[in-house]
């Protein structure tokens, strides 16, 4: 028989999982509970009739995840939850304006721009606008938006689908979305 003299066991955080005491009385802890938000939003039905060369806020309306309850399906904002280093990506399909079209995509921070993207149309195809990755430093309950600018015409339509057809959740392709989450806290 072996005897191991052993007062705690700890998860890897140094917190205690198990505690025996002197007189053999062992205490079980639930493990911490880790950080983690991550989301994934995107706008369920197609926008008509937008206005060209306007700043459109992008109402991302439905999301696949939703990791932390961080992403408001209202107000079409994500919120920190926590200080720290958040990664995102977004796109944006737009139907065709024409030859000599542009679209540009930003993000916001409270309202402030912390990156962009942009795209010049050059045949009659739809046009799409990509942030393909950007980290941002965000403090608790920052808010983070999407917007575009397109110009080129009278009107568009911002799209949710692309020739793949139905493939995707709920038979949408989502192809225009935002997502993010928590690289680390700072």
């Amino acid at each position: 028989m072996s005897t191991i003299g052993v007062e705690n066991i700890r998860f890897r955080d140094g917190v205690n999982a198990i505690t025996l005491d002197s007189s053999g009385n062992t205490t079980f802890n639930k493990p911490p509970k880790y950080d983690s938000y991550a989301f994934h939003a995107y706008l369920s039905t197609d926008l008509t009739s937008q206005t060209s060369s306007a700043n459109i806020k992008i109402p991302f309306d439905a999301t696949h995840l939703n990791l932390g309850n961080v992403y408001n399906t209202t107000s079409s904002k994500f919120i920190a939850p926590v200080n720290g280093y958040y990664w995102f990506s977004s796109n944006v399909r737009m139907q065709n304006q024409g030859a000599n079209a542009r679209v540009d995509l930003a993000i916001t921070v409270n309202g402030v721009g912390k990156g962009s993207s942009g795209q010049n149309q050059t045949l009659s195809n739809d046009m799409g606008v990509q942030l393909p990755g950007l980290t941002l430093d965000l403090n608790a309950n920052d808010e983070v938006e999407i917007y575009i600018n397109a110009n080129g015409g009278s009107s568009f339509n911002i799209l949710t689908t692309s020739n793949l057809g139905t493939i995707g959740t709920g038979g949408r392709q989502a192809l225009t979305y935002l997502s993010g989450y928590l690289i680390s806290r700072k």
